[in-house]
């Protein structure tokens, strides 16, 4: 004995539900147009960084880290951003320096 669930359906019990689904489509209508509006926000800090990087592990003594911890509070509190710039300082200064530094050694092989 087979059953058939064509005069007996379970979701024409269901309140709501339609057999051609017209309420079913209009709460999804309903649903994407709320949030058509909603941007999905991603989990963590929002990037600030405007070019790629790359991160790098350093070891720093304590006694520096501390001073660093005073100092990077001019750059927003970001330990980051504040070694950056004196790495860019290092490099505006020196660059020149540390190019012919390396031209040297290289000859001397």
């Amino acid at each position: 004995m087979e059953k058939r669930f064509s005069k007996n359906n379970p979701l024409d019990k269901l309140s709501g539900i339609t057999k051609n689904n017209e309420t079913l489509n209009n709460v999804n209508e309903e649903y994407n147009n709320e949030n058509q509006d909603k941007v999905k926000k991603r989990p963590g800090r929002p990037k600030t960084k405007t070019e790629e990087t790359k991160t790098i592990n350093i070891a720093v003594p304590v006694s520096v880290l501390e001073k660093m911890d005073i100092a990077k509070v001019c750059y927003g509190n970001n330990l980051t951003c504040y070694i950056n710039r004196l790495i860019e300082k290092d490099i505006k200064a020196n660059y020149e320096e540390y190019k012919n530094i390396i031209n040297s050694l290289n000859n001397i092989k």
